[in-house]
């Protein structure tokens, strides 16, 4: 190697720490990631809620055009 002794030491003892400090940011990623997943997850219940009652809402008269025109069952 070009290297010798200590430089090669110090070197290989900073690879170790870029090493370690680039585990600690996937680590960090990997914990953000799986937040996100379990918002999105959160996400799509609420929204898959919101469509069945929006359905039902639908499908029972009541809407926005059936309050403008007087429609619906009065809710």
């Amino acid at each position: 190697m070009i290297f010798k002794g200590s430089d090669e030491r110090a070197i290989i003892a900073d690879h170790g720490r870029m090493v370690a400090r680039l585990q600690d940011d996937v680590k960090i990623l990997s914990q953000r990631l799986a937040a996100l997943e379990r918002r999105v997850s959160t996400l799509e219940a609420n929204l898959a809620g919101l469509v069945r009652l929006c359905s039902n809402l639908a499908s029972s008269g009541f809407g926005v055009e059936g309050c403008r025109a007087g429609e619906g069952d009065g809710l």
